[in-house]
């Protein structure tokens, strides 16, 4: 099964909110920085690739 682009775009939001969530717990359970960092950066890139395709 594949995932149509539209599909993709209407999940991003949510998605970045988990990857931020997810992030959050992390950090908060003292979890390595490495692990935050890397959910934040999916997170921000996902976030970058939904600006410039609204631009």
């Amino acid at each position: 099964m594949t995932t149509h682009p539209d599909e993709l775009s209407t999940d991003r939001p949510l998605i970045i909110e988990q990857l931020l969530l997810e992030a959050d717990d992390l950090s908060a359970a003292d979890a390595p920085h490495d692990q935050v960092d890397d959910l934040i950066n999916t997170a921000l890139e996902l976030l970058t690739d939904q600006t410039q395709a609204v631009q």
